[in-house]
């Protein structure tokens, strides 16, 4: 089975992509007040849609500050991260100002207010539990990039790498940036992706570049190299035993 990949070049074009999405998405609810035909009920349901945005972010791209307007060429990926904010921890939120509709962008379910919010603001623990499972899926498929899966001892080794407490930060900062490169790809994972933020350490958020995250990778594949020959070894004693 051949190995799929994600390439150094798709992090760093993904990950440039993201800031300026994310400096965009802020810059989106602020003008809102001053300009209140940029978010609307319409827009407002077409951003968080990943095809829909495209054609949105087309034609307002003028409209956007000049140190966030992507390429032409990235204009596609750049919108759909900016539609995956949406599926990740953000939403859009409806509050009256004197007779007129007036929409923003929340950056947490805290913030929700009043009864025309757009979403809940509370999370079941059922949800939130499933969640968290989708997240640790998250991380088998980083793994997956890594070593092919159909190693023997690939997935008992990679159950043991998950749980393994001195290679998880390394683990969900690789999974985040591979999420970051579906994401800009039109796939999303919705609010597991927030899970992995929440799971990385401060210092870990503060410090995100290609090469933390490239240093990360290195650092998961030869934890899971060494497991896997470890394995085999293993594997391999124990047939002659027998």
């Amino acid at each position: 089975m051949s190995m799929q990949t994600i390439t150094r070049d798709e992090i760093a074009t993904a990950l440039e992509l993201h800031e300026r999405a994310y400096e965009a998405l802020i810059w989106l609810s602020n003008i809102s007040y001053a300009r209140p035909q940029m978010l609307t009920s319409e827009s407002a349901a077409v951003l968080q849609k990943a095809d829909a945005c495209v054609d949105w972010v087309s034609a307002h791209i003028l409209d956007f500050l000049a140190r966030v307007r992507p390429s032409p060429d990235d204009v596609q990926a750049f919108a759909r991260l900016f539609a995956s904010f949406f599926q990740t921890s953000f939403r859009i939120e409806r509050r009256l100002r004197t007779r007129e509709q007036d929409y923003r962008i929340t950056r947490n379910r805290d913030e929700a207010a009043g009864r025309d919010r757009l979403s809940s603001r509370k999370v079941p623990r059922g949800l939130v539990r499933k969640r968290k499972d989708e997240a640790t899926h998250l991380k088998y498929r980083a793994l997956t990039y890594l070593a092919d899966e159909s190693t023997p001892g690939f997935w008992d080794c990679a159950r043991e790498l998950i749980t393994e407490p001195s290679i998880r930060r390394e683990l969900v900062l690789w999974t985040w940036a591979c999420e970051l490169v579906h994401r800009s790809r039109g796939e999303p994972h919705g609010p597991a992706v927030h899970i992995l933020w929440r799971q990385m350490d401060d210092p870990t958020r503060k410090q995100i570049s290609t090469e933390r995250i490239w240093q990360a990778r290195e650092h998961v594949t030869d934890a899971l190299g060494a497991s896997i020959r470890l394995h085999q070894r293993i594997e391999a004693k124990t047939n002659q035993e027998r």
